[in-house]
C-alpha cells in the first residue's frame, strides 16, 4: 500500500468514525509493522510530532510520490483502454489514479475523459453519449457490447471459417512446398504491390520496426496540423478542406487525414492539460495574504460545431 493510499484510508475512517485525532494519534503505533513501525518510532524520537498535519506530511515525504496534480491529471488523460481490458479494470485504474489528486476533480471531468480513451469501436458509439456519472457510463458500454458484440462475434466466427477453408490440407501442402510467395508475382489477379519476388521478403522485426517508424510520423504530422489550426486560428472544418486535403496527399500519400471531429478532441486533450497546469500552478495561492496580483488572459477553445 502507498503512504498515499494509507493517507486517505485513515482520513476517511476518522471522518466517518468521527474519532478525535487525539485518540488516533495516541493508538498511532499500531497502525505500523515492521520498517513502517521502525520508521515510526525514529521519527517520534526525532522530532516532536503532536499533530496529525504533521505526521500526514512525514508520511507522505517518505512513503509518497512527490509528484504534483498536474503531473497526475497528465496521466490520467494519457490513460487508455488496453487490449482487452475489461471495462471494470479500465474504470477501477482511472478513478485510483483520480483519487490519489490533492484537489479533487469532478466526476463528469473524469467521465468525459474515460470515454475519450476507451477502445475503438466502442468509443466511437460511446464517446457522442450524453453522460456524466461513472455508473451511467459502465451500464452504456456494457448495453452497447451486448448489442454489438453479437455482430462482431458473428463477424470473427465468418473470419475464422474462411480461414480453415484457405489453411486446408491441399494448401498446406503447396506452402510447405513453396514457402515463398512466387504465386503472387506476374499474376494480373493482384494488386501491383503484391507483384514483387519473394527474395526481399522483410522479417518480422523489421516489420514492426517499419509500422513504429510509420506510426511516429503518422502523429508527428498530425501535431503539426493540429498545431498549425489553433496557432494560426483556422476553422477545424478546414482539415477536410480540398486544397489541405489534396497537399497531404501529394506529400504524403498514406497519410490517413483526421476527421474535424478528431481534431477537435485533440485540442480539448491539450486544453484540458494546460488548464490542469495553471491550476496547480496557482493552487494555494490566497488573495488576501499574496501582494502580487496575477492577471491571466483568458484561455478559449473555439468549438466549432460540424
Amino acid at each position: 500500500m502507498t503512504g498515499d493510499e494509507f493517507v486517505f484510508r485513515l482520513e476517511h475512517l476518522q471522518a466517518h468514525y468521527a474519532m478525535p485525532w487525539a485518540e488516533g494519534m495516541r493508538d498511532f503505533h499500531r497502525l505500523t509493522t515492521g520498517e513502517a513501525e521502525e520508521w515510526y518510532w525514529l521519527l517520534i524520537r526525532t522530532q516532536n510530532i503532536a499533530q496529525w498535519e504533521e505526521l500526514r506530511q512525514a508520511i507522505n515525504r517518505r512513503y509518497g510520490d512527490g509528484r504534483p496534480d498536474h503531473e497526475r491529471l497528465q496521466e490520467i488523460v494519457e490513460r487508455r483502454q488496453r487490449r482487452g481490458e475489461s471495462l471494470e479494470a479500465y474504470f477501477q485504474a482511472l478513478w485510483r489514479l483520480r483519487s490519489k489528486l490533492h484537489s479533487p476533480i469532478s466526476e463528469a471531468w473524469m467521465v468525459k475523459v474515460a470515454k475519450r480513451n476507451l477502445e475503438e469501436p466502442l468509443r466511437q458509439i460511446i464517446f457522442p453519449m450524453q453522460v456524466y456519472t461513472k455508473d451511467h457510463l459502465r451500464d452504456s458500454c456494457l448495453e452497447t457490447e451486448r448489442v454489438f458484440g453479437g455482430e462482431q462475434k458473428k463477424y470473427n466466427m465468418g473470419y475464422r471459417q474462411r480461414e480453415r477453408e484457405e489453411m486446408r490440407p491441399g494448401r498446406l501442402a503447396e506452402l510447405v512446398e513453396s514457402p515463398t510467395r512466387e504465386e503472387t508475382a506476374n499474376n494480373p489477379n493482384k494488386p501491383d504491390e503484391l507483384n514483387h519476388n519473394s527474395d526481399g521478403q522483410i522479417s518480422i522485426e523489421n516489420l514492426f520496426k517499419c509500422s513504429a517508424s510509420a506510426k511516429d510520423k503518422h502523429n508527428d504530422i498530425t501535431a503539426a496540423v493540429v498545431y498549425m489550426i489553433y496557432k494560426d486560428n483556422l476553422p477545424v472544418c478546414g482539415i477536410e478542406k480540398e486544397g489541405l486535403c489534396n497537399l497531404l496527399q501529394i506529400c504524403v500519400p498514406k497519410y490517413k487525414i483526421p476527421s474535424r471531429f478528431k481534431v477537435t478532441d485533440l485540442i480539448e486533450e491539450k486544453y484540458d492539460i494546460c488548464v490542469a497546469k495553471i491550476k496547480t500552478i496557482f493552487h494555494g495561492v490566497e488573495d488576501e495574504r499574496s501582494p502580487v496580483t496575477v492577471s491571466l488572459l483568458p484561455i478559449q477553445l473555439v468549438r466549432i460545431s460540424p
